[in-house]
């Protein structure tokens, strides 16, 4: 499949099921913990950390780095991992996306928004 063709797609199939689970999210009124994935990449550990005590556990930061770095070594099949891609997206898929989110008023999408793709 092309990198075109595979834009295509996720956006036609994959985009509306990952909104539609968002929104559900969003109503069903509980306490989120957004996670973006610059955070993610940029403070592993902390973001780490807050996931753990969103879980309601104590995070032991020793044990954090060891998995961090433990993680590292191993063959996890990591997506391509590169931050903005969405930028790289063409107007017209934009516009697409765009309007998939606007199928939900009410729900905040800005966590999806932090990178300036849209």
């Amino acid at each position: 499949m092309s990198e075109v063709q595979l834009e295509a797609y996720l956006i036609k199939y994959a985009v509306p099921w990952y909104f539609s689970f968002y929104a559900s999210w969003q109503r069903s009124q509980i306490s989120l913990l957004n996670i973006t994935y610059e955070a993610l990449v940029g403070n592993t550990a902390e973001t780490l950390q807050l996931v753990i005590e969103k879980l309601g556990y104590k995070p032991v930061r020793d044990k954090i780095n060891i998995a961090i770095n433990e993680t590292k070594k191993m063959n996890t099949r990591l997506n391509v991992g590169k931050i903005g891609r969405g930028k790289d997206l063409s107007i017209a898929y934009r516009k697409e996306i765009a309007e998939l989110m606007s199928m939900y008023p009410g729900i905040d999408f800005s966590p999806f928004l932090n990178d300036g793709s849209f």
